[in-house]
């Protein structure tokens, strides 16, 4: 995924509720990371790299709908219950993001929101 820095940033999880996110020069190089671990069944949200990296309770979910109805946007990168919001679907200042885990069917759950740290 681009980042505002015009940099790539890259999601590695694991193990469970575990994350990883590198920031990637366009040569490859990895210029920095940022790591964490949750506890079960905490819910949180950190900025990293101009994006924000999302722990949620989705863990069997393969996609999320991040934002308020009607204008929801499917995220289809989950890895248990761990995903990135891309840039530009918050504001750069927000203090907050609202998620719902989507089904396989394609129906979404309650929206759960979660302040963002850092």
């Amino acid at each position: 995924m681009s980042a505002p820095t015009g940099r790539t940033v890259v999601l590695r999880t694991g193990p469970p509720r575990c994350w990883r996110v590198g920031e990637v020069r366009s040569d490859g190089m990895e210029t920095g990371a940022v790591s964490a671990c949750h506890g079960p069944p905490a819910t949180a949200a950190s900025r990293v790299f101009g994006v924000v990296v999302v722990v949620s309770a989705c863990s069997g979910a393969n996609a999320v709908a991040v934002g308020e109805p009607p204008g929801r946007t499917v995220v289809e990168d989950v890895s248990d219950g761990i995903f990135l919001v891309p840039p530009g679907l918050l504001p750069a200042d927000a203090r907050a993001v609202t998620y719902a885990c989507r089904t396989g069917a394609g129906d979404d759950g309650p929206p759960v929101t979660v302040d963002i740290a850092g």
